[in-house]
């Protein structure tokens, strides 16, 4: 059987964070391992530890975290600066928090 999950939503989440950072807040009940992609855990680890830390989160201080991941023709960076254009208002990550978490059953 194929697991289901949705990686539209799993970038809009990811992307969220990235371009409001307060809202990490909201991911409490959120971790990597819902993320179908293991690229994608490995980048809300990385943005959940940053936070934690008090750290920045900005695609350029991220990237090197990732090191030499690439997402097809696109570097690191260059993926983490495009999740930030399919970010949602803050006010949606529930709900796609919660997509996720059901996905990941």
């Amino acid at each position: 059987m194929t697991a289901l999950y949705n990686h539209e939503a799993e970038q809009i989440v990811l992307g969220t964070l990235l371009a409001d950072p307060k809202s990490i807040f909201a991911t409490q009940l959120l971790t990597s391992s819902v993320f179908a992609s293991s690229e994608h855990g490995q980048i809300f680890s990385l943005i959940a530890a940053a936070a934690e830390e008090g750290r920045a989160l900005f695609p350029g201080t991220l990237g090197p975290a990732i090191g030499d991941l690439r997402f097809g023709p696109l570097t690191a960076a260059q993926y983490l600066g495009r999740l930030i254009t399919v970010a949602a208002p803050p006010s949606h990550l529930q709900e796609y928090i919660a997509s996720l978490n059901e996905l990941a059953g």
